[in-house]
């Protein structure tokens, strides 16, 4: 499946910032050399032993551009020694806020290595920071396309200012050249589209309709990386090969409800497990009841638990799930609606309040594309008319369900395996005094998350973080009331999860 219709998904994929933006630098390297303006330019290091950072059509034989003639290209000119090559975008990000750094990147049968990863720099590219290791052997060696990547929040991340002498590095290390007649004597990444914008995120008011009728993102969109700010998926998931994006058809497939266009989540050719998410930010300060309604078409995507909706309350800061799409037990390739109540499940059940800075995260997880002759060479999922509607009282209720849990639990937390922050969820049928900590396998106490803290009858959700915890198996204790007065009047229950670097 890896080489059908590449051409054709990537002429139909829209860019989420294409809206509402203000344009600081952009090169598609048409003109057949690194573009130069007031607010970027590049800057080529080729390495030693023949190494390759320059504008190219063709590079021995294969062709350097995404969807037009000319591409970067990084790489070596000759098999030998290995050759370290940096390519700088050097920016002038002084004023700037919200600003968004895209690009297209081709791997051509590059190795995994340390060295291949971007980095910032603030100061001129006098001392850099590694932002993100690439890992090119687990690609698809096609043209792909990473989330946005939200520059405020990864400098803020990394202790580093939006200055007007802000350096991206691309980094790309190799041992032999372009050409060659296996995968494994080929080397070099292609770059192109390279866009750095600023544009506004705007949480939308109520009511929110969303019918993607002029085939773009509106400013209340991102498509966002679910490993960061706060991970909503299996780390190393997020790959060149997913996209969330709105089109009309993808790879054969009808993506609309009803007019032109919907929104498609899913990969552009079969290969690893891939999570995208697209994001959707709401105001809902205020609001008493607020209903979710959305439409989803399943193409043969099988359940996952990194399969759903999420909710963030601080601007995608913290994230938990809120509902499981289960795309198995959806018909293929038919629309459902679904209506989620989000005052019973946050407020009521969760503790979790309306804000401002709301943020409902649409997610999915598969590892193939919408192509395919049978259902498990098939995944992706479609979405169309979209509202969040504030104050309604037309949603119905389950009085069963509205009723405080009937016994206590303690839930597997989520994500498992982490890295570096997971939530523990319990279930209290009554007001409880709670201690709530985490040891290692030796026993040893970690941290205490609650001691001995009053918590109302529901369901309860508390992160844990684990930044400077080396990765290992570790305990959850969750001891609610007094366990030794019987059942009814007190728990205690025990939980393992994995914490993986």
């Amino acid at each position: 499946m890896k080489n059908l219709l590449i051409t054709a998904l990537t002429a139909i994929v829209v860019n989420s910032a294409a809206f509402s933006q203000t344009i600081i630098f952009s090169d598609n390297f048409e003109k057949g050399r690194f573009d130069s303006t007031s607010t970027g330019y590049w800057q080529a290091q080729p390495g030693a032993n023949g190494g390759v950072a320059r504008v190219a059509s063709t590079i021995q034989g294969v062709g350097a551009g995404h969807q037009s003639l000319y591409g970067a290209a990084m790489g070596k000119e000759n098999d030998g020694n290995t050759t370290l090559n940096h390519l700088d975008l050097h920016l002038n990000l002084s004023g700037y806020t919200q600003v968004e750094f895209s690009f297209w990147i081709r791997d051509h049968f590059d190795d995994s290595d340390p060295d291949d990863s971007m980095w910032f720099s603030d100061d001129g590219g006098a001392n850099f920071t590694k932002i993100q290791e690439f890992n090119p052997s687990e690609w698809d060696d096609e043209w792909g396309q990473f989330p946005t990547f939200d520059l405020d929040r990864l400098a803020a991340k990394f202790s580093l200012r939006l200055t007007s002498q802000f350096v991206i590095r691309f980094q790309q290390s190799g041992v032999t050249d372009f050409s060659g007649d296996y995968s494994y004597s080929k080397d070099g990444i292609f770059l192109d589209d390279v866009m750095v914008i600023s544009r506004p995120i705007t949480y939308a008011a109520l009511p929110f309709e969303e019918g993607f009728a002029t085939a773009t993102l509106g400013n209340s969109w991102t498509w966002s990386d679910p490993t960061f700010a706060n991970v909503t998926t299996e780390p190393g998931t997020v790959r060149p090969e997913g996209f969330a994006t709105i089109t009309g058809n993808i790879q054969g497939v009808g993506a609309a409800r009803r007019g032109l266009f919907g929104a498609a989540l899913g990969r552009r050719s079969d290969g690893r497990n891939t999570t995208n998410a697209l994001d959707l930010h709401v105001n809902l300060s205020g609001q008493a009841q607020v209903e979710l309604k959305f439409w989803i078409k399943d193409r043969s995507d099988d359940t996952d638990a990194y399969d759903g909706i999420f909710f963030s309350p601080d601007a995608g800061e913290n994230f938990i799930k809120i509902y499981s799409t289960d795309p198995s037990n959806l018909p293929d390739d038919q629309y459902q609606q679904v209506i989620l109540d989000l005052k019973r499940i946050l407020i009521d059940s969760l503790g979790v309040s309306f804000t401002a800075q709301s943020v409902i995260r649409f997610q999915q997880y598969g590892a193939t594309d919408f192509l395919g002759d049978y259902t498990y060479h098939k995944d992706g999922v479609c979405l169309d008319d979209i509202s969040v509607i504030g104050n309604t009282t037309s949603v119905e209720r389950n009085d069963d369900e509205a009723k405080a849990p009937s016994a206590f639990s303690l839930f597997q937390n989520h994500p498992n395996p982490f890295n570096p922050s997971t939530q523990i969820f319990f279930a209290l049928p009554t007001a409880q005094k709670v201690t709530l900590k985490v040891f290692d396998l030796t026993g040893k106490e970690v941290v205490t998350l609650l001691r001995n803290e009053h918590r109302a009858a529901g369901v309860h959700a508390i992160t844990f973080e684990a930044q400077k915890l080396p990765s290992g198996i570790y305990l959850y204790r969750l001891q609610a009331g007094d366990p030794s007065a019987g059942s009814g009047r007190g728990f205690v229950e025990t939980k393992r999860m994995v914490l993986i670097r």
